[in-house]
């Protein structure tokens, strides 16, 4: 038997009634025929060219079931609910699905949040639902795979087909529809048991999941308080212990490397490189005590040998120190000077809980610039009490910024310097506090070693002072870094200023100041001879007026003196708990920094300068 392919046009409506099929060949020899699938081959008016009407005892819409299927679970849909991407899908499949709240998508991937975080909350898709119970109510869905036939009006774009039943299948659906009548009631209230305890599940999960999330920021917040307060107490405490060590092993290296040297030296030609050191005995109670308060290091005692013999008449040295001393002019605060005695900062400072700070400068607008040797910062301090600050540390991790002393400004503020005792480079930073070109101290084809600056100063000039404390030297550049020239200092120079071509400079292990001409002439020295009693001189700065303010350390004082040595008047700072290292002056305000108890006080002289 030969076959031929049927092609449908608009002409003809449909396969012909006078075309046979192999569904009239096989129904001829006695065979029930279904058809599966789609037909297009045309309906005709009144479905005139049905399958029905080609031999074929049963027609399945297999496109209409796959249609009807959700594509998570592939059964029929059960109370389909619409996602905010469009797609379609059973509510058991989106209960399986939902976690805290939100539903990810099967096909898609996209998210839907719900608000409330139930199924209940999406939209139902009542096309789906309709056509469902549609199919459902004119048995368009077969059961146990016996499928009734359809026909339509014309047209299956999408509507209802119409019946052609057989008397058996009437009584069949008669039976179905009394059992699922009898059913139903209960079944259907079952279901909404069941969703209900599905919903309250999920309520309970959620919540679950909100509390735990809750609690486990909130550990997160406190641990990073409390691992925060640890770090600035090891800022605070240790790192400052180990910078000490650090500090007091470099000394010990550095000695033993001066003394080869200078042994060598010696052998070749006969000659010592620097004069004897002629200072007085080392007193070994104030040796401790600057020891414990770490501001003392191997440098200051002298020669190693002279330390050694100190060390030998231990037992034979009067350990009441002070009782030669001139006492101080007052041992409590005086109440003239408490009332101008106040903090630079207040409560609302934004500083480090560990901010150490130790060498300032006043720029010419007021502009306090205080050195944070702790945090390796600076802080820039405005007469308003604003407080902006910047890091002093490489992006390339260097440390060297561990042991920043002081800072002076020139160019008219435009210019910061910034010495560290670690390193023999200058830092220097714009007003905008971007790095610019560094000054380097080495001085070629010298016998000094490595240069070890503590105090910067500037002059008239803008000349840059540098008190090199490893070589017992000044050294005199310009802004450029050119060296001008160097002179040797009497002592170990710690801090200095300059003020109309008159240097002064700090010498702790000394207990004095030197007062020097910009060209190296010693001129006096301040000391206990010359009516000044010092313990420990650390910060030195002039008034406008040619006054010399110096800050004692062990003695907890500020004290004041002209260039020929006459003490004006001390102010007694232990009362206020103050150990004063950096100082320096703008107008009639003096500043004193204190880096033990982590502050910077001002005292107004206003009355006492014009007294």
């Amino acid at each position: 038997m030969q076959w031929q392919v049927f092609v449908s046009s608009a002409t003809n409506g449909g396969l012909q009634h006078d075309e046979l099929t192999m569904a009239e060949v096989f129904k001829e020899k006695g065979y029930d025929t279904r058809l599966l699938g789609k037909w297009h081959i045309g309906n005709g008016p009144g479905g005139k060219y049905l399958p029905m009407r080609h031999g074929f005892d049963y027609w399945v819409l297999d496109e209409v079931r796959h249609l009807l299927n959700c594509p998570v679970c592939y059964q029929q849909y059960e109370h389909p609910r619409r996602l905010s991407c469009e797609h379609v899908f059973c509510s058991p499949c989106l209960k399986k699905l939902l976690y805290e709240g939100v539903i990810k998508c099967p096909e898609c991937r996209l998210q839907t949040t719900l608000l409330p975080p139930t199924i209940n909350s999406l939209p139902s898709c009542i096309i789906i639902q309709r056509f469902i119970e549609g199919l459902s109510k004119n048995n368009n869905i077969c059961d146990n795979d016996k499928c009734l036939s359809n026909t339509s009006n014309g047209n299956l774009n999408g509507e209802l087909v119409e019946n052609v039943e057989r008397p058996n299948d009437r009584k069949l659906d008669k039976l179905k529809n009394s059992i699922r009548l009898k059913y139903q009631p209960t079944i259907d209230h079952l279901k909404e048991k069941k969703r209900s305890i599905e919903d309250n599940l999920n309520s309970v999960r959620n919540s679950i999941n909100y509390f735990t999330h809750e609690l486990t920021k909130e550990i997160q917040t406190r641990r990073s308080q409390l691992m925060e307060e640890v770090t600035c107490y090891e800022r605070r405490w240790l790192k400052p212990l180990e910078c000490q060590i650090d500090g007091l092993e470099m000394e010990v290296h550095e000695q033993i490397s001066f003394a080869l040297f200078q042994e060598d030296v010696f052998s070749k030609t006969g000659e010592l490189i620097s004069e004897v050191d002629t200072r007085s005995p080392v007193d070994l109670p104030d040796v401790r005590d600057a020891f414990e308060c770490g501001r003392l290091s191997l440098s200051d005692t002298g020669m190693l040998q002279q330390l050694r013999e100190q060390i030998s008449l231990l037992g034979t040295i009067n350990e009441d120190r002070n009782q030669n001393y001139m006492p101080s002019i007052s041992s409590a605060p005086r109440d003239d000077f408490a009332k101008e005695i106040t903090s630079v900062f207040n409560n609302q400072s934004n500083l480090p809980c560990n901010f150490g700070p130790q060498g300032m400068c006043v720029e010419r607008n007021g502009v306090l610039m205080v050195v944070d040797s702790w945090n390796r910062m600076c802080h820039e301090v405005t007469p308003t009490n604003l407080i902006r600050s910047f890091s002093l540390t490489d992006d390339d991790g260097d440390r060297s910024s561990a042991n920043l002393y002081d800072v002076t400004s020139i160019d008219h503020g435009r210019k910061l310097i910034f010495s560290n005792i670690s390193s023999p480079i200058l830092k220097t930073f714009d007003h905008t506090f971007n790095k610019t070109t560094s000054i380097d101290l080495h001085i070629p084809s010298s016998f000094q070693l490595q240069p070890s600056p503590f105090g910067l100063a500037r002059d008239r000039r803008d000349y840059i002072y540098v008190a090199d404390k490893r070589n017992r030297v000044i050294q005199v550049r310009e802004q450029s870094g050119k060296l001008v020239r160097q002179f040797p200092c009497n002592g170990i120079p710690r801090y200095i200023d300059v003020w109309n071509d008159i240097l002064v400079v700090s010498d702790s292990g000394n207990k004095c100041c030197y007062i020097y001409s910009v060209d190296g002439r010693l001129l006096s020295t301040i000391d206990q001879k010359s009516g000044v009693h010092f313990e420990m001189p650390m910060g030195v700065a002039f008034h406008e007026k040619g006054f010399i303010f110096a800050a004692d350390y062990l003695k907890k004082c500020v004290c004041a003196f002209r260039i020929s040595g006459q003490l004006c008047f001390e102010v007694d700072l232990s009362g206020y708990k103050i150990n004063p290292e950096g100082i320096t002056v703008h107008r009639n305000t003096v500043y004193i920094s204190d880096r033990l108890n982590s502050t910077v006080i001002k005292i107004n002289l206003t009355e006492f300068l014009t007294i």
